[in-house]
Formats: structure tokens, C-alpha cells, sequence
């Protein structure tokens, strides 16, 4: 779902799987209701990549880079940096920020599902951004697809001052 400040049917808003996002969003999980954010919003490398309550924060806000059909690099508008695995890809990898330039960093797969969320695919692999807990603060992983509400996730366009 892509929203401002309330949720808005998908369909509705004209949205397609082919639709290029072009925007500034917060990324937030279905079950967990927390968006994705670097760890204490720090801005070196290696920092996680975590769960946190929704705020329209830069640390909070990502920049959608198209690089092809459905597919982006993300860039965190706090951080200037990506999310990318820790290591090689494999279930149960954590997320980490790395710098990001133009022809470099992990391309996720934004997968538009008939209810207006998406699922998020690491390119060129079959796993799948997930949470690994409700909790504020912890980590944000890859796992194989389950389709369950911990791999479903929600954009909600910002455009945050600090």
C-alpha cells in the first residue's frame, strides 16, 4: 500500500505491478506495524538494519532508485547508504547498511500482491525481506518465501524535514 498519512486501497489508487515507484517511502511490515531503519539512525557502515515505529524521519524514509521492471536500490535519506545482507545470501542473513553508488548495491524486487502490500525479493536469489521479530529493534532478515504477513510490507510515501 502507498499512502501518505492513511491507508489507500492499491487498486483503487491505480496501482499495477508495473508501476514505477519514483518517490521517498517508509517501508513498514503488515504484522509488525514497524518500519525499516538503520539502527540508532547511525550512519557508518556495518549498522544494522532493524524494526521501529513509523515516524516521518529521514532515518525511516528510503529513496526508491529504479533500476528496471518492479525492481530498486534503496537509498535511506538520513544515512545515504543501502540495506544489503550481511554476507553471502542465505535464509536467516541479517540486513546491514553499506554505501551505496550508482551501479552498485543489492536490487530488491518490489512484488505488487492483489491486496495493494508488497513482497520484497532480493534480486537474482529466492528469499525474501522478512522480519525476524515483532519487536522494536531487532533485525531484518532474508528467508524463503512464506507468504505470511512477517515478509508482507506497506509503502507510505514521505517527504520528512529532519
Amino acid at each position: 500500500m502507498r499512502n501518505t498519512s492513511t491507508s489507500i486501497n492499491a487498486e483503487a489508487d491505480g496501482a499495477t505491478e508495473n508501476e514505477t515507484l519514483t518517490s521517498s517511502y517508509a517501508i513498514r511490515n503488515v504484522k509488525a506495524r514497524k518500519c525499516v531503519r538503520p539502527y540508532r539512525a547511525r550512519t557508518h557502515t556495518e549498522n544494522p538494519v532493524i524494526l521501529y515505529p513509523r515516524r516521518k524521519w529521514k532515518c525511516i524514509t528510503w529513496r526508491f532508485l529504479p533500476v528496471g521492471e518492479n525492481a530498486y536500490r534503496l537509498q535511506n535519506l538520513y544515512t545515504e547508504m543501502t540495506l544489503q545482507p550481511q554476507h553471502a545470501p542465505e535464509p536467516g542473513t541479517p540486513m546491514w547498511q553499506q554505501p551505496l553508488t550508482e551501479k552498485s548495491g543489492p536490487v530488491w524486487e518490489f512484488l505488487l500482491q492483489p491486496d495493494g502490500q508488497y513482497e520484497i525479493r532480493l534480486q537474482g536469489t529466492a528469499l525474501y525481506l522478512t522480519i525476524s521479530s515483532e519487536s522494536t529493534n531487532t533485525p531484518i532478515v532474508l528467508d524463503w518465501h512464506r507468504g505470511t504477513s512477517d515478509q508482507r510490507w506497506e509503502l507510505f510515501e514521505q517527504h520528512p524535514r529532519r
